[in-house]
């Protein structure tokens, strides 16, 4: 989604790892686009398509690559940590490793764990929305019932959020069913302080049954929602 107005991040891992929740097995790392890292050993093994991209692009593919590499670091994986592409455009993860990566053109967000401690897990950065903004696509996000248990929020707020927690619900459980969904296909439940209680709406695979309610924590920080979905 995007933000006209919004400015330059500086984000602080270890407070987005408490403001989301993470226990010790999650590995999280988040950067700005525009952080001071060297990234030249990553640029020799982007991938061609990537390569041939313009330069926007490339950096924005590597500073997701570096935050994943990170993230798997924190987790406690002890090998080299480049993820290349799959067949379908995913990153491929190590064996027996499991993580999700989000970008905005502001920066990238990544974390990992061990696929033997997690059915599933996505992320999800997103810009926070102006007013206008969230006036056009809030009807192609949520429900009216579902707003309203947000209404204590504004509506930019309100809307990015709830965009955002059904974002990294869909990319955690995308591995899993290799399906895409509409945004109807989870539904806000209820509120637990930073957690959003999403209820799958219809039945989104093996051990996915409709019915299945998975809480996705979010925190709001430098002009971005970040949220997290995990399921244990």
């Amino acid at each position: 989604m995007r933000n006209p107005g919004c400015a330059m991040i500086v984000v602080e891992p270890s407070l987005l790892v408490v403001q989301l929740g993470l226990d010790t097995s999650i590995g999280l790392h988040a950067m700005p686009i525009d952080a001071q890292v060297d990234l030249s050993a990553l640029a020799s093994r982007l991938p061609t398509e990537i390569r041939e991209a313009v330069a926007k692009r490339q950096r924005e593919f590597l500073v997701g690559r570096y935050c994943a590499a990170r993230a798997l670091a924190h987790a406690g994986y002890l090998g080299d940590g480049w993820l290349p592409l799959g067949e379908d455009r995913m990153p491929v993860w190590p064996a027996g490793w499991i993580g999700s990566i989000s970008h905005s053109r502001f920066g990238a967000v990544a974390v990992a764990t061990l696929s033997s401690s997690c059915r599933a897990l996505g992320v999800d950065m997103e810009p926070l929305v102006d007013a206008a903004v969230a006036a056009d696509i809030e009807s192609s996000v949520a429900s009216r019932d579902e707003l309203e248990l947000l209404d204590a929020l504004p509506r930019e707020i309100r809307v990015t959020v709830l965009f955002s927690a059904k974002e990294a619900l869909f990319k955690a459980l995308y591995p899993r069913t290799r399906r895409f969904h509409d945004f109807d296909a989870a539904r806000l439940q209820g509120i637990d302080g930073n957690g959003l209680r999403l209820q799958l709406s219809k039945p989104w695979g093996d051990r996915l049954p409709e019915g299945l309610e998975v809480t996705v924590r979010h925190a709001v920080r430098d002009g971005h929602v970040y949220s997290l979905a995990h399921l244990p």
